[in-house]
């Protein structure tokens, strides 16, 4: 049996939709599970930390649950590099800092990855 060549093309271009691979996943914020911020304290001191849990209040502001980690990055390039050694060195696995204080850091999202039940266990 032969099947006509817009039938085809039809079938090809339904299963070329459903595909996994042809969702690119949206880039990371200071507010995303999982994402590596580097950012810079009143006192002109970096630091590298990463998002666990993003907290709203109801008057635009929110609670950022995250991991602190030791050191502090010469740069955001340095801070990348620290984000992907996943046996970096961690000051305070359990801090936590607002999203309106953050933003005034000039954060910028370095890294990211998928955080472990054992790092959300820190939480509780």
């Amino acid at each position: 049996m032969r099947r006509s060549t817009p039938s085809c093309i039809a079938v090809g271009l339904c299963l070329a939709g459903c595909s996994a691979d042809a969702v690119t996943p949206p880039e990371p914020t200071i507010q995303t599970q999982g994402a590596f911020v580097s950012a810079t304290d009143s006192d002109g001191v970096n630091f590298l930390m990463r998002t666990l849990r993003f907290v709203p209040f109801g008057d635009g502001d929110a609670l950022l649950d995250i991991i602190l980690y030791s050191g502090e990055p010469s740069s955001d390039e340095e801070a990348k590099e620290w984000a992907k050694d996943p046996d970096w060195p961690v000051a305070n696995p359990s801090a936590g800092i607002s999203l309106l204080v953050l933003q005034s850091l000039g954060p910028e999202v370095v890294w990211f990855r998928t955080v472990s039940q054992s790092e959300l266990d820190e939480l509780l």
